[in-house]
C-alpha cells in the first residue's frame, strides 16, 4: 500500500520544471524608423532610452515593465525638413525564452504599451496623441557572467496612426 500511495504522490514531479523565479534590472538603447498616417504617411526615425525591471518565473517564462522616452529632435538644425518626434511609453511584456546553451537564448516578447506621443512638422503643426498599443519583439541574450547579460533584438510597436521598428541593445543584471 505504501508503494502504490508514494507512486501517486510522486506522479505530478514527473510534468513539473526547475523553478528558478529570479529578478532582473536592465536598459537600452536603440534606434526606431517610424511610420505614420497623420501628416501623408511619412516616414522618419528617433533614438531611445528604456529602463526595465524583470521577474523570470523559470528559464523559459518572464514578464517585463518599464519606461521608454525617446525623440528625433535636432535644437541646433532648424533648417532641416524633418520632423521633430518625441514619444513616452509604459510597458509590460511576457517574454518566452528557449535555451541554446547555457550562455545563449533566444526570445520572443509581446506586450501592451501605454502610449503619448508628440510630432512637430515642419510647418510647426503639432500633432499629439496617446492611448493604448501593442508591440512584440524576438531577440538573442547572452549571460556574459553569472548575474550580468545583455541583449539585442528586434521589435514593433503600433501606437495607434503611428508604428514603429527598432532596434534595441540592452544590458541587464539579475540578482
Amino acid at each position: 500500500m505504501n508503494i502504490k500511495k508514494t507512486f501517486l504522490l510522486s506522479i505530478p514531479l514527473l510534468f513539473t520544471e526547475n523553478i528558478i523565479a529570479s529578478e532582473y534590472f536592465g536598459a537600452s538603447l536603440g534606434a526606431a524608423g517610424v511610420d505614420y498616417n497623420s501628416t501623408a504617411n511619412k516616414s522618419e526615425g528617433y533614438g531611445f532610452g528604456r529602463l526595465f525591471y524583470g521577474y523570470s518565473f523559470n528559464d523559459s517564462i518572464s514578464i517585463e515593465s518599464g519606461f521608454l522616452t525617446g525623440s528625433s529632435s535636432d535644437e541646433e538644425d532648424k533648417s532641416d525638413s524633418k520632423d521633430d518626434i518625441e514619444i513616452d511609453t509604459f510597458f509590460i511584456q511576457s517574454k518566452s525564452n528557449y535555451r541554446i546553451n547555457e550562455d545563449h537564448f533566444l526570445y520572443f516578447k509581446i506586450g501592451a504599451d501605454l502610449y503619448n506621443y508628440k510630432i512637430k512638422d515642419n510647418n510647426n503643426k503639432i500633432i499629439k496623441e496617446d492611448g493604448l498599443g501593442y508591440s512584440y519583439a524576438f531577440g538573442w541574450k547572452y549571460s556574459i557572467f553569472d548575474h550580468l547579460s545583455t541583449s539585442i533584438d528586434l521589435e514593433n510597436s503600433d501606437f495607434g496612426d503611428m508604428n514603429a521598428g527598432s532596434i534595441n541593445f540592452s544590458v541587464m543584471y539579475e540578482l
